[in-house]
């Protein structure tokens, strides 16, 4: 996809041995990210995710910035995401 130059760090499941839900592997992301911008707030972060349950309701926790992708979303599920993506085209229009 060509996408790896966009990325300066990926957090898998094996790096917490948790899942998403649990907020670990996001806090370890927030860690990752802090290094890089050690002044940026959690509202100023977007976590841009296809699952209301595994990705935006523990985004929301944190208090981030949620963008749920409709076009990838495997389940209905309840929950309101900041901003909602119908293709990942629409992604810097919200940037």
């Amino acid at each position: 996809m060509e996408i790896e130059p966009y990325f300066k760090f990926v957090v898998g499941y094996e790096d917490t041995n948790n899942l998403k839900s649990t907020c670990l592997p996001l806090l370890l992301a927030l860690e990752m990210v802090r290094k890089e911008l050690p002044g940026i707030e959690n509202s100023e972060i977007l976590m841009v995710g296809d699952s209301m349950e595994r990705d935006i309701v523990p985004a929301k926790e944190l208090g981030l910035k949620t963008a749920l992708c409709k076009y990838g979303q495997q389940t209905a599920a309840s929950g309101t995401p900041d901003y909602e993506l119908e293709d990942i085209k629409c992604l810097p229009n919200i940037l």
